[in-house]
């Protein structure tokens, strides 16, 4: 059982994200990430992958496999890297037009999704050029591409 626990927690998050789109496409981007994406039960599902996956190259001796032994610190070091994002980050809006500058960023107010704060960034935003890319058909936007300083 061991030896299938990291494949088994890795096919239970891809049933997981794949019901986190289909929640986020009928219930929004917020509704997905309070629910899933930010939920600790997310995160404590991937650190059990982490740790199995660890687990199972140590058992197994592929540590001694430099290459086997890589590719899984590779992992755990994007994993850890997302795990820091996500307990230091701060989530919000900016609306900028072309040739505006935005020091502060929008967030709802915990008491009502109705009403934005303002908080301060600690560096200046602008947007210097914005433009649509299309499909083919000239009328599908297929790309939004934004240049920022």
């Amino acid at each position: 059982m061991a030896r299938r626990l990291p494949f088994i927690l890795l096919s239970l998050i891809a049933v997981v994200i794949a019901v986190a789109t289909v929640v986020e496409h009928h219930h929004g981007s917020h509704v997905a990430y309070d629910w899933v994406y930010g939920a600790v039960w997310f995160k404590l599902l991937w650190g059990a992958v982490t740790a199995s996956a660890i687990v199972l190259l140590f058992r197994k001796k592929l540590w001694r496999q430099w290459r086997v032994l890589w590719l899984h610190m590779a992992f755990v070091v994007i994993l850890m890297g997302a795990l820091v994002t996500s307990l230091t980050s701060r989530r919000g809006v900016i609306s900028l037009r072309e040739g505006e500058t935005a020091m502060h960023y929008m967030v709802p107010d915990g008491n009502s999704a109705n009403v934005m704060l303002l908080k301060p960034m600690p560096f200046y935003l602008s947007l210097d050029s914005f433009r649509v890319l299309y499909d083919e058909d000239g009328v599908t936007p297929a790309n939004y591409v934004s240049y920022v300083q």
